[in-house]
């Protein structure tokens, strides 16, 4: 049977946290298209996540915050899923943090 998770984004620590929840099930993750496919919505749900708390639009300082922000919360995401493909898609991405 195959399982399916959801992962929230909660050490953001705003109250809408909760609202950002990665979904995804697990046999995604037993092909590099599948984990291809949630890598992708790991880097969407960073963005969300980090517009949410940095706005969308700002000088570039505060667009390099949100970029490191981003980074962090893929990086989390990945470690908090623990996949083997998701792993070397992320150390292939560059932007580790």
């Amino acid at each position: 049977m195959a399982g399916a998770a959801a992962l929230s984004v909660l050490s953001i620590g705003q109250s809408h946290a909760s609202d950002h929840q990665l979904r995804y099930a697990a046999a995604e993750l037993a092909t590099d298209s599948g984990a291809i496919n949630v890598y992708s919505r790991i880097q969407q749900l960073a963005k969300e996540v980090c517009n949410d708390r940095y706005g969308r639009h700002s000088i570039v300082k505060a667009r390099a915050v949100r970029d490191r922000c981003e980074a962090d919360v893929i990086e989390e995401l990945v470690s908090d899923v623990n996949d083997p493909r998701l792993d070397k898609l992320h150390a292939a991405d560059g932007r580790r943090a």
